[in-house]
Order: C-alpha cells, then structure tokens, then sequence
C-alpha cells in the first residue's frame, strides 16, 4: 500500500483570506463574456504531466495512468500539457509529438483546481479567469508554482485576462 495522500506534503494551519472585491468593469459577464456549457465543443483539454509535489504522494503508477489518460484525450481532442522542465523529457518520450507541451513550473497535477476558467464571446474571444491558488484554502505549503499556473496558461493561450468577482490579496 502506498503512502498515505498527505505524505510528504507540509500542512499549514488555513488563515482566513483577505477578500477584496474588485472592479465590475473586468468581470467576464461585463465583458462580453459568457462561460460554456461542459458539453460544447472546445479547443484543447488541458492536463499537467505530474511534478514534484505529486510525486511526493502518489504511487509511480500515476505516470502510466495519466499517460493513459492523455491518449484517451487525445483520440477525440487536441491535448496541451503543461511540464515541470525537469519532467519535459520523460513527457514527450511517454506521451509522444500528437500533444501540445508548455513548459512551466509546476507542483501538483489538478490543473481543474489551479488552472484558469475560460470564457468565449460570440466574436471568437477567449478570455481566463486566474484564480488565485491557496493550496486548497491554505492548508498546504509548496504550491507556489501551482500559484502562477492560471497566469501562465491563460497567457499561453493569448486569452485575454478577466477578473473573477471576488480576489485574495
């Protein structure tokens, strides 16, 4: 049996985040924007190879099953994976030249969770919330890179940025 999911991973007390609301006028509704349903079309799935922080917890499994994952993907969609450089080798040998790769730091693998949430406008515009990453409310250290993640993607993907309607300083 492997480690239990928090080994490995510093546990911090949660503190409470300074909410601040912020400008109507960025909000994506205000824009133009409207969120897609989950069942439309969309352009990619976005997935991340697993980084430091997954593999402190996870069995080494996890590579074999993600790497199924992706190609199940990839049968129906155009797959962008995002790489820790220290990980881009392994990736591109495992998954192969049908992905999409953007190299970047990361820590973990929930790309649902520290990723942007994209919006479409009826021109074709895509714009991404990015969402300020707290490590699941604060209750764990070593999610800095995780922390840049929405940023990083949104700006691979030349969307313009929105902001949600509320933000942590």
């Amino acid at each position: 049996m492997g480690a239990p999911p928090s080994a490995g991973i510093a546990r911090r007390a949660p503190t409470a985040p300074v909410v601040r609301p912020v400008p109507s006028a960025d909000v994506p509704a205000r824009l133009g924007f409207r969120m897609p349903a989950e069942f439309e079309p969309h352009a990619r799935l976005w997935m991340v190879w697993p980084g430091a922080v997954t593999r402190s917890w996870a069995d080494p499994a996890i590579l074999a099953t993600v790497r199924d994952l992706a190609c199940a993907a990839r049968r129906f969609e155009t797959v962008r994976v995002v790489v820790a450089p220290a990980y881009r080798d392994e990736a591109m040998a495992s998954l192969g030249s049908a992905f999409e790769f953007l190299e970047a730091p990361v820590d973990d693998i929930w790309v649902r969770d520290s990723g942007p949430t994209f919006f479409v406008r009826a021109d074709g515009d895509v714009a991404a919330t990015t969402w300020n990453f707290n490590g699941w409310g604060d209750k764990f250290d070593g999610y800095d890179s995780d922390r840049a993640l929405a940023a990083r993607v949104a700006a691979a993907r030349a969307a313009t940025r929105a902001a949600s309607a509320r933000s942590e300083s």
